[in-house]
């Protein structure tokens, strides 16, 4: 994250499991729970980058677990949202639900007027010696039309389907063509 570069009028939105919790007290039930080391480096980052635990900030004194073990009892809240200060007033719900068939319950972040914003600048660019490559447009010509009444149907915004197309490619390429994938970008 050292050469992670933004503009500075950029927001910031992280989330996922993160395998620490940043208070013991609050964040942990049952076992041992304890800081690791590598909770230091999640806080280097959201002092660098002004980002927040949303959920903490508005929930200070709730104890809610995202993870369970059922024998011994251990409990831990190891997911979370990292958003951008400024994005306090932006952010409409942050919320812990039920998952199925998980040992993680689902994190839920909804963001106001995300729909009206106009895209931040961007780019994607495709390898094109790909299309070169038989083996890879004969996938991507059998798969691509399934995408979007299959993978993606219940997908109405445009910039997000995009995103999400692009996705696919890069995970289907990874799948394909490793080599191609892990060359050095520099």
């Amino acid at each position: 994250m050292d050469n992670f570069c933004l503009a500075e009028d950029c927001n910031i939105v992280i989330g996922g499991d993160f395998n620490v919790i940043f208070d013991p007290d609050l964040d942990g039930n049952g076992g041992n729970p304890r800081r690791k080391e590598s909770v230091k480096c999640i806080e280097n980052i959201c002092l660098a980058n002004d980002l927040i635990d949303i959920w903490r900030i508005r929930n200070p004194n709730i104890k809610r677990f995202t993870w369970r073990q059922k024998t011994p009892v251990i409990q831990r809240r190891l997911d979370f949202w990292l958003v951008s200060n400024g994005m306090q007033e932006d952010t409409d719900n942050v919320d812990v639900i039920s998952s199925v068939k998980s040992d993680h319950s689902a994190i839920v972040l909804s963001i106001n007027g995300i729909e009206n914003r106009s895209r931040g600048p961007s780019f994607w660019k495709l390898n094109s010696s790909l299309l070169d490559d038989e083996e890879y447009v004969s996938l991507i010509n059998m798969k691509y039309p399934l995408w979007p009444n299959d993978e993606f149907k219940e997908v109405t915004d445009p910039r997000l389907f995009w995103d999400l197309m692009k996705s696919m490619l890069r995970y289907k390429l990874n799948l394909c063509k490793p080599e191609v994938f892990y060359v050095d970008r520099k």
